[in-house]
């Protein structure tokens, strides 16, 4: 079974269990003799996604039959198979409760657990079936696009709610989230239906009719991890005709091409006769862009199609095509004007081997990439790229690295600590000297770093390729630049040497070596403990960027504290680390108190600002209202909010006990199951206007 709901993108992994089919523990032990007739279904929590960082994962579960058993059979199924050769069974006695497998599970595994009494061989009923997922959990930052595959693109759809359909791209981890989306703009300016899973469920289901006849949708995927990091977008589009036909409908375009390794066996100036398979660029011998025979493709590539003319957006794309086994790769796209290009730096792009060039098409060419205006039922094949690896001895050395923010200040990059943008960087010749100070009177090469804390020296770095001639190198930072401490804030070195007046680490060039991992640690005191704090002071939305055209991916509640972790230019919006919703994410300051000096705090620059949709003008606030009956078993709870209001009602999320249980977006209803509790609805309307319901009491007698 999917999931049947749209579930805000910020809902924690594991949400507040409530047990199935028990409405508590004895209180007294059951009687000794209990025939196979008198077993019952054993209670197991209820949790929407739960995943395991261990691969011996312990589950627990309640029994409150009239007798006692003779003890109880445990099973767990790959992705529900329980007649699966995988399927793991084991077994506990009558008085315990939980059970942890003896071998390692499957990593990064979807199982379905299930457990049932037995008496004298006799095998029970079964309690409902729960999904648990395996890890490792994929930590991101950079996160492949998903594969869609259904509906496929250019489909025909024949319902209004069909079932959107995707698989992981992402090998030896687990991807924590998915955002989907789908709309009749291939922009996607407005949406029909958006929405997150609540965990690694690679599917989404409802039962609400959200498409018209006759009509092109675009949807697409984003992985997510941490809540706050969405990686690249998948894109597909397909039609719908409910009835016996449609006018107008869009016939689609496809566009092929090849990624090899250009091969020249020569490098240097052009002189004199080339050898076969090369070319003169600009020049310099390079790969002739031509596919010879021996000359292999290479797989795992993501090449990137946006809309319009290169470059497309500061090349932001629309769709991700793959190149497969052989180097191949195609993309199935309606008509229009496209844009098509590799970015070799991107980390799931490490197939193609660095250092090296583009020589089809000619990175010299601006823009680079491929820009094709395609017609309905177009077929345009040779878009091909030709990546050549620089020969050995072609590319001295270079030297590059990150300068970060070491939130715990244990002097290890993590993956969720930021870089720190706009810090100068020297490479200073010969060996360092602690008494450094620009000793070359401003004649050492200095760069900044850019906005993810990145910088180089040399042919390492994309787009500066200056070759470093063999010797012995200095990399400094020194705290006594100008603009420093206004960038930085208060704090100290943690890598590479701690608490150090001026940070530099020597370089030994040797043979066109590439140093691409010289990083500086920067502890601030803020992230943890006794650190800078954020305490809001009323309900709060928490962004995936510094302003309210950002998505919201969490939120707060009153007296909630987080640690800061930095702060926008202006000091109006402070990132935090908000572990049990949101992960990472803004928040307005004015809505809350900071602990401590924020002036101390980093500057973080805020991603890409997203296009601001259409917001009507509008100070009616909805109107929402909450209740609840009894759930078709034993200790259920169903929990019902309805919202309405005169612009449209865009999301409802129910709390029960003071958390965030459920989120539901652009309906007018929205349900929960769960135990008995205090609980309470907002609902949000399209011009941004919240209202909070009355809060009720759901009895526990429901038995």
């Amino acid at each position: 079974m999917h999931k049947k709901m749209i579930a805000l993108l910020g809902a924690s992994w594991m949400l507040a269990p409530a047990f199935l089919g028990a409405c508590n523990f004895p209180d007294e032990t059951p009687e000794p003799d209990c025939d196979a007739s008198s077993l019952i279904a054993p209670g197991i929590p209820i949790e929407d996604s739960q995943i395991s960082d261990s691969l011996r994962p312990t589950v627990e579960w309640v029994y409150d039959g009239d007798c006692e058993p003779d003890g109880f059979r445990i099973e767990f199924a790959p992705r529900g198979d329980f007649g699966s050769t995988q399927a793991v069974v084991g077994s506990t006695n009558a008085a315990t409760w939980t059970w942890t497998p003896s071998a390692d599970l499957l990593p990064v595994t979807r199982y379905d657990w299930r457990v049932a009494a037995v008496s004298s061989s006799t095998i029970g009923p079964y309690s409902i079936t729960q999904p648990l997922w395996t890890g490792p959990v994929c930590d991101g930052p950079y996160l492949r696009a998903p594969y869609l595959y259904s509906p496929a693109m250019g489909a025909l759809v024949t319902n209004p709610s069909p079932e959107l359909r995707w698989d992981s791209r992402e090998e030896g981890c687990l991807v924590p989230y998915y955002k989907f989306e789908v709309s009749t703009d291939p922009a996607f300016s407005t949406s029909v239906i958006e929405g997150g899973t609540t965990g690694p469920w690679e599917a989404f289901d409802t039962q609400l009719d959200y498409l018209i006849d006759c009509q092109t949708y675009f949807w697409r995927v984003a992985a997510t991890a941490g809540m706050d990091i969405v990686g690249e977008y998948a894109t597909d589009f397909f039609s719908t005709q409910f009835g016996d036909s449609c006018e107008g409908q869009i016939e689609p375009a496809t566009v092929r091409g090849t990624l090899w390794n250009d091969v020249c066996p020569a490098y240097g100036s052009c002189t004199g006769v080339l050898p076969a398979g090369c070319q003169c660029l600009e020049g310099a011998i390079a790969g002739d862009g031509v596919r010879q025979d021996g000359e292999e493709g290479i797989s795992g590539v993501a090449v990137h199609v946006g809309l319009g003319q290169c470059p497309v957006a500061s090349y932001l794309p629309q769709y991700n095509a793959v190149t497969d086994a052989d180097g191949n790769f195609s993309q199935t796209l309606p008509p229009g004007l496209y844009c098509l290009w590799i970015i070799e730096t991107e980390p799931f792009n490490a197939a193609l081997e660095k250092p090296g060039w583009w020589t089809r098409p000619v990175a010299m060419d601006i823009p680079f990439g491929y820009t094709l205006a395609l017609v309905a039922g177009d077929e345009q094949t040779g878009i091909d790229f030709a990546w050549q690896v620089a020969p050995p001895g072609s590319v001295q050395g270079g030297v590059g690295g990150k300068l970060w923010s070491d939130l715990d200040a244990d002097g290890e990059l993590d993956a969720s600590e930021p870089g720190i943008e706009g810090v100068e960087v020297w490479l200073s010749s010969g060996n360092c000297d602690p008494a450094w100070s620009n000793r070359n009177g401003g004649e050492d090469p200095t760069t900044r770093t850019d906005p993810d804390g990145a910088y180089g020296f040399g042919s390492n770095y994309p787009e500066e390729w200056m070759s470093l001639p063999d010797g012995d190198y200095c990399v400094v930072v020194d705290p006594n630049d100008g603009h420093f401490d206004e960038i930085m804030g208060e704090g100290t070195w943690t890598y590479p040497v701690p608490d150090a007046e001026i940070a530099m680490t020597p370089i030994h060039m040797r043979s066109g070596q590439n140093h691409t991992d010289v990083d500086f640690g920067w502890g601030q005191p803020i992230g943890v403990a006794g650190g800078l704090g954020f305490t809001a002071t009323q309900n709060l939305y928490c962004r995936f960027g510094p302003a309210t055209v950002y998505d919201v991916i969490g939120d707060l509640v009153p007296s909630e504290w987080s640690a800061i972790m930095g702060r926008n230019n202006e000091s109006t919006w402070v990132q935090i680390q908000n572990l049990d919703r949101a992960g990472t994410c803004w928040v307005a300051l004015s809505g809350g108190t900071v602990d401590g000096d924020l002036s101390t705090a980093a500057v973080i620059a805020a991603p890409p600002t997203p296009t601001p949709k259409p917001v009507p003008t509008d100070n009616q606030r909805p109107s929402v209202q909450v209740s609840h009956a009894e759930g078709p078993s034993c200790g259920e709870v169903i929990y019902t909010a309805t919202a309405s209001d005169n612009v449209g009602v865009t999301r409802i999320e129910i709390y029960l006990n003071g958390a965030l249980v459920q989120t539901c977006d652009n309906t007018t209803s929205c349900t929960f199951t769960g135990g008995a509790g205090s609980y309470y609805a907002t609902a949000e309307d399209a011009a941004h206007n919240i209202a909070t319901s009355e809060t009720k009491q759901a009895p526990a007698e429901y038995c």
